[in-house]
């Protein structure tokens, strides 16, 4: 299914480096979602210029790090996400998803079905960059130009 998508994936990328912060401050703190997991999800101002509606999320279990996932959202569709995969998976011989953490790359401007629609690239040695939820999205923000308070700043 194709929709009426107004951003080229070169325009999408050109937002995701734009430098954004926190409508709602840039300390965030994670709220219990279900029993086990936890959640940030904010909506995005541009800290230099005026950005289209933005969204980012990230959550998972804090004491299962391969269940820790991020999205940053583009009028309400998931352009970027990060997640993990404990295995590579392959459809027709090719990978599709590789093994370990991977960005998504999702230009809506592909069908669906079609593989360039949700692109799965590779992230070696993203694990190096957290050790727990709290670091898993600071390393997120950073990635895309996510402005936040860090705990030493804060002192």
């Amino acid at each position: 299914m194709t929709y009426l998508w107004k951003y080229t994936p070169r325009e999408v990328a050109d937002l995701v480096r734009l430098p954004k912060r926190s409508r709602e401050g840039l300390v965030l703190g994670f709220k219990k979602k279900r029993e086990a997991t936890q959640e940030i999800y904010t909506s995005l101002a541009g800290t230099e210029q005026t950005l289209p509606p933005m969204d980012y999320s990230v959550g998972g279990n804090p004491q299962e790090t391969d269940s820790f996932h991020a999205a940053l959202l583009l009028e309400k569709k998931r352009v970027r996400g990060i997640d993990f995969s404990p295995i590579e998976k392959k459809k027709f011989y090719k990978t599709r998803i590789p093994e370990g953490w991977h960005e998504n790359v999702i230009d809506w401007k592909k069908p669906t079905d079609d593989e360039e629609h949700n692109k799965h690239v590779p992230l070696p040695g993203f694990e190096n960059e957290f050790v727990d939820l709290q670091g898993f999205h600071y390393a997120c923000a950073r990635r895309w130009n996510i402005e936040l308070e860090t705990e030493d700043t804060l002192l």
